[in-house]
């Protein structure tokens, strides 16, 4: 396997969801861009398509069980929100078994192009101690502007690699919806940016993984 990680500067977001977009600047608010790449290998469906059946049954909340680091950043995490839940009078609740992420609220497929390209997204607002995120409908991602937000978008793009290899790209970006919560994110991601990527990275890894294992049958 081949791997490798690239980061991208706010100032160069697009905020093109597109799987592969070129980065160019874009004067409306933004805050940061993260990618990777990984080699899966892929002998019984083509070059892509065992690839794309694991990133279609992808579970979110396996990345966590399998990974230490995961858990201990999230649990970090955590730990601000249940003290703002536990202040409101919300009772904490258990991390889910499953969270298949083609299915998993608050994310929504936002566009797909079986076997090459997938982008999933989310709406939220999740840098102060406590996180809100909002239950939305695709249609309703890229238009959305309401104040006080952000906009996650997370393209996964599988390209023939040969003929029993493919590479798996995944590129994250994020938006949000006035110059304030910006300025408050940014502070936010310096703090949880590198997390943010080493978690990423563990889910590329763990469609890798299971990618291998349905091609070694």
């Amino acid at each position: 396997m081949l791997s490798g990680t690239k980061e991208a500067h706010d100032d160069d977001a697009s905020g093109d969801t597109r799987a592969g977009a070129r980065h160019r600047p874009d004067p409306r608010p933004r805050v940061a861009d993260l990618g990777r790449d990984g080699f899966a290998s892929d002998d019984r469906r083509g070059a892509a398509g065992g690839v794309w059946a694991a990133l279609q049954e992808l579970d979110l909340a396996e990345v966590v069980r399998n990974s230490r680091g995961a858990r201990a950043l999230i649990a970090v995490r955590a730990v601000p929100m249940r003290l703002v839940d536990r202040l409101r009078g919300r009772p904490v609740q258990p991390p889910p078994v499953h969270l298949r992420m083609v299915e998993a609220r608050p994310w929504v497929v936002l566009g797909e192009e079986e076997p090459h390209q997938l982008v999933v997204g989310a709406i939220g607002c999740f840098w102060g101690p406590g996180v809100e995120w909002l239950d939305i409908e695709p249609a309703e991602f890229a238009a959305f502007d309401r104040p006080a937000y952000g906009k996650i978008a997370w393209a996964f793009t599988v390209l023939p690699y040969g003929g029993r290899r493919s590479v798996l790209i995944d590129e994250c970006r994020t938006r949000v919806t006035d110059p304030a919560s910006r300025d408050r994110f940014r502070k936010y991601w310096k703090l949880v940016g590198p997390g943010a990527a080493y978690v990423m990275g563990r889910t590329v890894a763990l469609a890798k993984r299971h990618a291998e294992e349905a091609a070694a049958g």
